[in-house]
């Protein structure tokens, strides 16, 4: 699953929870004698999205002053925590509270629902085997009392489960079956509750796709999906900003699918559509346009978001020893400065997340030590211990597979050194042979030109009495000395006639005297020139790139010039390059 949409999935999820207690938990509230709305089960659900804190300080007055019943302050308070305040230690622990209370078992309706918070909870906190727990409490309850809604939400959360085990097949099954729920009761009751509980079933569907990469799948259901949206924004919202989130989610998941099977545009359409959202504009809204900025290469905006979210965090007083800032605030935060090639800061910034991720564990071994003290008595917290004591040995296993791993990276590491100290040998003995191969070509045209200068002093008797054969080589060496000296090996579509033409010979005579004296192919000819050219101008001309060298010696294509350079001389004009420059 991509990491920063995560969070998105998981509060869409969580805030469907918030719309289901239905009409038989609002008339037991009524019944209560307090008449001010701003102390109300309904009041402060509305607001726990988008006023957190003043939730909490409705909370807290209608604690002390009784006007609200403990166990609705109790799941009002865990919603707050878990939903906006991303505090899951909190969040369990007055979802906990409020299943303790022997009065919870007199409201069905509220169980079920708190069971399916608590779940979601656990879930964040990356305790999968007490958010199956849950769940499976949840559908027992909601079978027993005939309850689908809290069925297909229950499967949400089963589903990511089995996606975060990496079961994501069986994850897609359990979003499917939520999907058929959902769709039977919103035709019996299409109201705003309903439409969202589909909606955020279709988003975790979506993003289960496209974890597995199946485009197809992603983008045909992407009309199911945007309709069912779509109908959501028509309808009054049951919780304030929560629309707004549901759109943020769809575009965030689509501009990553659309981005990733190479259609920029569209993908680009969809994200300029996020980053109007007010999702997308708070610093949790990190999660949304983080995995985009990535895909397309906006590094520096990346971090910079990651790096806001991570202040906001750390500002509010948060536990930093905490899933959700381990696994989605810090792991993209090292994801993204590799990505910029700051290897440094993202290794530490990943030895960071490990050692929190250490303390997590060992934090939560503690706590559900205690708890199943407390609660199962002796003969349970020995298998718990048992239980912690293989996960110990699976641990110790998997530190001695790391260590061999690193001894056997070490290894590779010196043996790679190596071999490059010896390919920087075989380099430098390489340049060695190029400059006498050079310096020898240099002393035989010369040596040609000398020979030419006493030829002209000779009387033409003297040429005649030469037989016909030395005077087609001496020919032939004149041709090549003028190839030279011309630089016309310098043009990048020499032919056979240009040279006859500079010669004043025909082109057949030229062929003539090209086959009978050469031993290589015109074109291996002109090359061998050119990259006896190009060696001196990587030598003499250090502030040249290669590439304008390449221009330069007749070769435009970078590869072409590469290929022909590493035929001729046995390394790359770059490896050439270093070696002579070390000299």
């Amino acid at each position: 699953m991509k990491l920063p949409i995560k969070i998105a999935l998981f509060l869409m999820a969580l805030l469907s929870v918030m719309a289901a207690c239905t009409n038989k938990n609002a008339s037991q509230r009524a019944t209560q004698t307090n008449t001010d709305k701003r102390y109300s089960y309904e009041y402060v659900k509305k607001i726990s999205v988008t006023q957190p804190k003043k939730a909490l300080q409705v909370l807290q007055h209608a604690e002390e002053h009784k006007l609200m019943s403990p166990i609705d302050i109790n799941i009002l308070r865990s919603k707050v925590y878990y939903n906006s305040m991303l505090d899951y230690k909190k969040a369990t622990f007055y979802a906990e509270a409020a299943l303790n209370d022997s009065d919870i078992n007199n409201r069905p309706e509220q169980l079920m629902s708190l069971l399916y918070l608590a779940a979601l909870e656990y879930y964040n906190c990356g305790n999968y085997a007490k958010c199956l727990n849950m769940a499976d409490r949840a559908i027992t309850t909601g079978y027993k009392y005939d309850n689908r809604r809290l069925v297909g939400q229950v499967l949400t959360t089963m589903g990511q489960c089995h996606s975060e085990i990496g079961n994501v097949g069986h994850a897609i099954n359990c979003f499917d079956r939520s999907i058929i729920i959902f769709k039977g009761e919103v035709k019996k009751s299409p109201n705003w509750n309903l439409y969202y509980a589909l909606t955020t079933s279709n988003a975790l569907k979506a993003n289960a796709y496209l974890e597995m990469k199946q485009y197809k799948e992603l983008f045909q259901m992407k009309p199911e999906y945007e309709g069912t949206l779509n109908k959501l924004n028509t309808l009054p919202e049951g919780i304030s900003g929560v629309n707004d989130l549901a759109n943020a989610t769809f575009y965030s998941i689509y501009a990553i699918g659309y981005e990733e099977m190479g259609n920029h545009a569209q993908g680009s359409a969809l994200y300029d559509k996020l980053i109007v959202t007010r999702a997308a504009n708070t610093p949790e809204g990190a999660t949304f346009v983080v995995p985009y900025l990535m895909l397309t290469k906006h590094y520096n905006e990346a971090l910079s978001k990651v790096n806001e979210m991570e202040s906001v965090w750390t500002r509010s007083g948060k536990d930093t020893i905490d899933y959700n800032y381990i696994h989605n605030i810090l792991a993209n935060k090292a994801k993204t400065l590799q990505a910029m090639g700051r290897y440094k800061e993202s290794l530490e910034t990943g030895i960071r997340a490990y050692d929190l991720n250490d303390s997590l564990n060992r934090r939560i071994k503690a706590q559900n030590a205690l708890r199943v003290s407390e609660q199962l008595g002796k003969k349970m917290l020995k298998k718990h211990i048992e239980r912690q004591e293989t996960l110990l040995r699976i641990n110790h296993i998997a530190n001695i597979v790391i260590g061999a791993l690193l001894v056997i990276c070490i290894g590779l590491m010196i043996i790679g050194f190596r071999i490059n100290k010896k390919l920087k040998a075989k380099n430098q003995a390489a340049s060695t042979l190029v400059k006498e191969l050079l310096l020898y070509k240099k002393q035989l045209m010369d040596h040609l030109a000398a020979d030419e200068a006493n030829n002209a002093k000779n009387n033409r008797k003297t040429l005649e009495a030469n037989d016909d054969k030395q005077q087609q080589y001496d020919e032939f060496l004149r041709m090549e000395k003028m190839v030279i000296d011309r630089g016309l090996f310098l043009q990048p579509k020499l032919e056979r006639s240009d040279v006859a033409k500079e010669m004043g010979i025909s082109t057949s005579h030229f062929n003539e005297l090209f086959a009978r004296f050469s031993d290589q192919s015109f074109t291996n000819f002109i090359n061998d020139l050119r990259m006896e050219h190009a060696a001196k101008l990587l030598k003499d001309k250090s502030n040249y790139t290669i590439e304008a060298i390449a221009n330069e010696c007749g070769v435009p294509i970078r590869q072409t010039f590469y290929r022909l350079f590493s035929k001729k001389f046995g390394m790359t004009p770059a490896e050439y390059r270093n070696v002579v420059a070390d000299e």
